[in-house]
Parts: C-alpha cells; structure tokens; sequence
C-alpha cells in the first residue's frame, strides 16, 4: 500500500477539533484543512495504483496540535507537525524486525539544512540473537533549492532527503527511501527499491 510506503501512521488522539488547523504554515508542508493530494504509486513491476490523502483538521497528541491527513480509501491517518525549520512526522517502524509496536516521532525534513548536510536519529529494535538495540536513521539533503519535473510537472525549491537505515557494526547502511518536497506543495515523489509514488494532482484551500 503506497500509504506504507511514505512510512507513515496513525496515533490515538487525545482531542480532535472541528475547526481548521492553524499551526502548520511551514513552506514545505502546506497541508490545511480539506487540502487533497492525489498519488500514482508505480512497482517495480509496473503495476500501478492510485491513493489520495485528505486534510482533516487537527489532533492534540500530549498536548501539541498535530495536522491529520487521512488515506481516502483506507481510511489510514498520518500526523505531521512542523515549526522552526524542522518537519516531524509519527512513524511506524512496526514493519523493522523487532521494531517498536508504537509510532515513533521523528523529523523527516530540516529546511535549513545545506546541500549534503545530514542528521540522524535512533531507534530501539529487538533483534533474534542480538537483543536490543539501536537502529540509526541517517537524513541526508541530497537536492536543494532546484528544480524537479514529476509527471510532466515542473516543480521549484525542491529539498531532497535520502533515508539509509543501519544497525552499526552489524547491519551497514542501506536506503530505506528518497522523498523530495516542493515549496508551496510538500511531498512530490518518493522513491524505493519496491515502487515510486509520484504526485499527479492536488489541491490546498487558501
């Protein structure tokens, strides 16, 4: 499911409002109350499906306002949350071995990084044999401020991040994804090894 895909969960909330979302006016992730994005999710084997994410409105998670996007068909959820350059996400590395059952927060996006610059974060994983231990996450700005044609579609100030996962000393790095995110737009594309979701339409209420 190209939802899946994008590394994305739903988290309980602790208080659902009715009223637009106001927090989250960040460049690179303009997404609103009723804002849709509609994605061709393409295989390696070149099967092909189509899914839309929805604004809708916003949740309290321990106090913070988080922006829920929701799967249209599935009805799946994802929050995101941005301020001060940084864009977060709750997401589910349940699919690791041993990862953890709960959504995990983590920033995917740091505007203010140059060209190359990278950050990273961990994750505690339960390995057969091994035990516990941390999985690294290395962010790495692989695309700046260029530009990006997605479908035919030419999009400007696109950041690229590239995603490698690790377990040091006993599994080297490896990608897990490539997302790029245009100014004024958000996520345009990402990239696996398994399939491509590429952005075909979308629409964000002024």
């Amino acid at each position: 499911m190209a939802a899946a895909v994008l590394a994305f969960t739903a988290c309980k909330k602790d208080k659902s409002e009715e009223r637009p979302y106001k927090g989250n006016v960040c460049d690179y992730a303009p997404y609103t109350n009723g804002s849709s994005f509609t994605f061709y999710n393409i295989t390696s084997t070149g099967d092909t499906t189509i899914y839309t994410l929805e604004g809708k409105g916003d949740s309290l998670l321990n106090g913070q306002a988080w922006l829920v996007m929701q799967e249209q068909s599935s009805g799946e959820k994802t929050l995101f949350r941005c301020g001060n350059g940084d864009y977060e996400q709750l997401a589910d590395y349940s699919g690791f071995p041993g990862g953890p059952a709960d959504p995990v927060r983590n920033v995917y996006l740091r505007e203010s990084m140059n060209l190359g610059g990278s950050w990273t974060e961990t994750i505690l994983v339960d390995l057969p044999v091994f035990g516990k231990v941390n999985l690294t996450l290395t962010n790495t700005i692989m695309q700046k401020g260029t530009s990006k044609t997605v479908l035919g579609q030419r999009f400007e100030n696109v950041i690229g991040v590239r995603t490698d996962f690790s377990v040091p000393p006993i599994l080297p790095a490896e990608t897990l994804f490539t997302r790029y995110f245009a100014k004024g737009v958000g996520m345009i594309q990402v990239d696996t090894e398994q399939d491509t979701a590429v952005i075909f339409s979308y629409s964000i209420p002024q």
